[in-house]
């Protein structure tokens, strides 16, 4: 009788330890993407460009006035591919912050039949994330370059990447001498930001030298 007493004791005191327990719920952070696409000449917006991120949020079209939003984006580190016939594909990276609204201006080339070089590398900014207080900040930023070719060989190259900011922008290049038919090079560098929050980090353009 002791023995049946006691476990149901036992078994009402588990069924209230049950129904006190606070249910703990990770809470979803969003933010906002305010964005635009600009052509490389002109500096004028264009329409109907086709915008995806990754990862996925939704599909888009740039509107009449060449921009785009894209709202209650879950908080961290996307990529923005943007595409249009007649133009080159370009990737930015950027990062959505809780309750703030991030800024991704774009800029796309169009397509050039002699620039049938530069279109073997391909460099994309893989990732990025700035650090130190917010008056004075470093942003350490990884990139990946390869060789799209099967049989050609790359010389000198560089590569161009603008950095912005919720006040303005900042520039940088990196130099490499070969890339191998491909191969790919992944690689990082720091720069530093004074009084700034970045919103986005891309490739802005790509340099080979002529071979001789």
């Amino acid at each position: 009788m002791k023995t049946i007493i006691k476990t149901a004791a036992m078994l009402c005191m588990s069924i209230l330890l049950s129904s006190c327990a606070t249910e703990i719920v990770d809470t979803e952070l969003f933010g906002n993407i305010d964005g635009s696409v600009m052509h490389s000449e002109t500096q004028q917006t264009i329409q109907g460009v086709s915008i995806e991120t990754t990862p996925a949020t939704e599909v888009m079209l740039t509107d009449g006035s060449g921009k785009f939003k894209l709202t209650s984006v879950p908080t961290g580190s996307y990529q923005i591919r943007v595409s249009k016939s007649g133009y080159k594909k370009e990737v930015v990276t950027i990062m959505v912050r809780e309750n703030r609204t991030t800024s991704a201006r774009i800029v796309i080339e169009p397509n050039d039949e002699e620039s049938t070089a530069n279109e073997m590398v391909e460099a994309t900014v893989t990732s990025w994330y700035q650090t130190g207080p917010a008056d004075s900040s470093d942003v350490d930023i990884e990139y990946k370059v390869s060789n799209t070719s099967s049989k050609d060989p790359i010389g000198q190259f560089e590569v161009y990447f603008d950095i912005y900011t919720d006040k303005n922008t900042y520039y940088y290049e990196i130099t490499s001498e070969k890339l191998d038919p491909q191969e790919q090079n992944f690689g990082e560098f720091k720069k530093f930001i004074r009084d700034a929050t970045v919103d986005s980090v891309a490739v802005s353009g790509i340099w080979i030298k002529e071979p001789k």
